[in-house]
């Protein structure tokens, strides 16, 4: 998992499992015929061309986020990094187009709700438009699995979705969003540095386990922006809205994430998905497996 984080420390675990980041080339678009099979093209719209710098987090979230001044991600070895991880497979027409409006809104929602040092109160209600957020997030996604360097075909059937070329994605795809609770710090927290109150101080990319019905799923992507956690579900080709739909009421029982629906403006979500001290025990397990921003 990706993950950015402030300098604090901070230690956690769960019942919300986050698990290796699938990795992922660009898509499989062949060169014309008579042209070189090394030319590099865009991740996105498949051109031959000079290719642009993209960062896996957004410029904006690092601008919000003045605090957070370490990096962490599996593609440089886990190691921490004063600067972000980027990738350069994206040609200019995209980058500054349709990704650029992509990340318009993300910042939107950043500076409404992502970027709010105050914990959340329950229940929490969030205003939304579902097909940005859900582009937002696969592309955040894709960018992150590219970064790794390995390949697969996996999101190629969603790049038209991301891009605003189809208003539907191709294939089936879940939105679910959990929020964490603060919970108080311990005396004896509070004795080695810690705050009064466990704040979760990190926005992370990487993989939601869903266990039930694992061999209908294509992939998963599991963001979170400090109180706000999203996990996305894309499914196989074929598999049944019924069987989602039993899947998807499973993990909302268990986790207390609520899928957001097209069509929907505002969501709520009544409990937390988590506490705070919880979910920071658990990054820091899974830190071999996040790319951070903290």
């Amino acid at each position: 998992m990706d993950s950015w984080r402030s300098s604090r420390d901070r230690r956690t675990s769960s019942r919300l499992d986050m698990h290796e980041q699938p990795t992922f080339n660009r898509p499989s678009n062949g060169p014309p015929a008579g042209v070189c099979l090394t030319m590099r093209r865009c991740a996105y719209c498949g051109s031959a061309g000079p290719l642009t710098k993209e960062h896996i987090f957004p410029d904006f979230l690092i601008r919000e986020s003045p605090g957070y001044r370490t990096f962490v991600d599996r593609a440089r070895d886990e190691r921490v990094h004063k600067s972000p991880p980027t990738i350069r497979d994206v040609c200019g027409r995209c980058n500054n187009g349709a990704l650029s409006a992509l990340d318009s809104y993300g910042r939107k929602l950043t500076r409404a709700h992502f970027a709010r040092s105050n914990a959340p109160t329950f229940p929490v209600a969030m205003t939304l438009d579902y097909h940005p957020l859900s582009r937002w997030l696969l592309k955040l996604s894709y960018n992150a699995s590219r970064s790794q360097s390995t390949l697969g075909t996996e999101y190629e059937a969603l790049i038209p979705y991301i891009l605003g070329d189809q208003g539907t994605p191709e294939v089936a795809t879940t939105v679910l969003l959990g929020v964490l609770a603060p919970v108080p710090a311990t005396p004896q927290e509070i004795a080695r540095g810690l705050d009064a109150q466990w704040h979760p101080s990190v926005h992370t990319m990487g993989k939601l386990n869903v266990r039930a019905m694992a061999d209908r799923v294509r992939l998963t992507t599991l963001a979170t922006f400090n109180w706000y956690v999203f996990g996305v579900i894309v499914w196989k080709q074929g598999t049944a809205r019924p069987a989602r739909r039993r899947a998807v009421a499973a993990m909302e029982q268990c986790n207390g994430m609520v899928e957001l629906k097209p069509g929907d403006s505002t969501v709520v979500v009544p409990t937390p998905l988590m506490d705070a001290r919880t979910w920071a025990f658990m990054v820091m397990r899974g830190q071999g497996e996040l790319t951070s921003l903290r």
